[in-house]
């Protein structure tokens, strides 16, 4: 896992795979975010997360980008999703 190893580069590779397998987009955007978090990769993270809200708007992408908002402190952005 990302966690144990601290490979990006790899992680990201295994979650480009699994997107091109078919995996669900929201579990793989789930995953990448939150590998993008813990590198400290805040921006790309969000940007993740607000690619998923454009391909597939649907209210668990919105909640999801809508968390992401708040923890970076942007509850107007936040609320917005929350509210889609």
């Amino acid at each position: 896992t990302y966690a144990e190893k601290r490979d990006l580069e790899g992680a990201m590779s295994w979650l480009a795979k699994a997107e091109a397998a078919g995996a669900e987009p929201i579990a793989v955007a789930r995953g990448r975010s939150a590998i993008l978090d813990a590198a400290g990769k805040f921006d790309e993270a969000l940007a993740a997360l607000s690619d998923l809200v454009t391909r597939a708007p649907t209210v668990d992408s919105h909640l999801l980008r809508g968390s992401d908002f708040a923890k970076l402190g942007r509850q107007a952005d936040a609320d917005a999703d929350f509210a889609a």
